[in-house]
């Protein structure tokens, strides 16, 4: 299943991995992310993982669509880097269902993240943060 606009016979994306700082990597991603650009994010975090870098950080706030393998693949990379003490920071993932809708492409702020507050009267669960207020 992919997610945004409808997968065509075309695909156009673009993956690439750039310093950004001391200590810091970035891999953006632009486009359509089909299976096999999933392989090449893949090859790309594997990169950094090789590397003595500290945090990671992953720009999809280009991407138009996406194969719905793609959290699996954020979330293991999440547990990767978090056992080797990094850090790893996702801009912007949106997702959108199949058919005619557009996703919202309202610039996030720089190094922002959506937090969704625990429900009072809902246990938190062992690791799991919640956000208070």
């Amino acid at each position: 299943m992919h997610y945004g606009e409808a997968l065509g016979t075309r695909s156009v994306s673009f993956v690439g991995s750039f310093i950004d700082g001391p200590g810091d990597w970035l891999i953006v991603l632009r486009g359509a992310i089909d299976e096999a650009v999933l392989d090449r994010i893949d090859t790309h975090i594997a990169d950094f993982l090789a590397g003595t870098r500290q945090v990671l950080t992953i720009d999809a706030s280009s991407v138009a669509r996406y194969d719905d393998r793609l959290p699996a693949l954020l979330g293991r990379t999440q547990h990767r880097l978090g056992t080797r003490r990094r850090l790893l920071r996702v801009r912007q993932v949106t997702r959108v269902p199949d058919g005619d809708a557009v996703p919202d492409r309202s610039p996030a702020p720089a190094g922002g993240a959506v937090v969704t507050p625990l429900r009072r009267g809902h246990r938190r669960r062992r690791g799991v943060a919640a956000a208070d207020g």
